[in-house]
Order: structure tokens, then sequence, then C-alpha cells
């Protein structure tokens, strides 16, 4: 390789493959689990209130502005 580059010293080089295609699809395949899901998802009472704050934030007069 040193003639076709013209180099008096090559560096030796070494490959690895790459693993973090494979490590994320098992992760992925892991947030997908039904026991991890409900622990992900909002719980359905939780959501509701978070929805019921979002309206009390409106005053009288107010209207909703969809680009807020």
């Amino acid at each position: 390789m040193a003639k076709e580059l013209r180099l008096q010293f090559v560096p030796e080089l070494g490959f690895q493959a790459d693993t973090s295609f494979g490590e994320a699809a098992r992760i992925g395949e892991l947030f997908n689990r039904p026991e991890v899901l409900r622990d992900l998802l909002p719980k359905e009472d939780e959501a509701d209130a978070v929805d019921d704050d979002a309206d009390d934030d409106l005053g009288e007069g107010d209207e909703a502005d969809p680009a807020k």
C-alpha cells in the first residue's frame, strides 16, 4: 500500500463492525414491550388532568390561539 500512496510509513489499519444499528433495534424492541409501554404512556386520569389544565388557562373572552 505504501508504494501506491507514496508514503514512507503506512499505519496499520483495523476495522470493527458497527453494532450501533443492532443496539438501536434492540432498544426499540424494549420500548415496544407491553410492560414498558405501560410505564411510558400517561395514565388516563393523568391525561385528563393535563387536558383540563390547558382549558383553565383561557380567561373569559380569550380565544384559543392554535399558533401558541
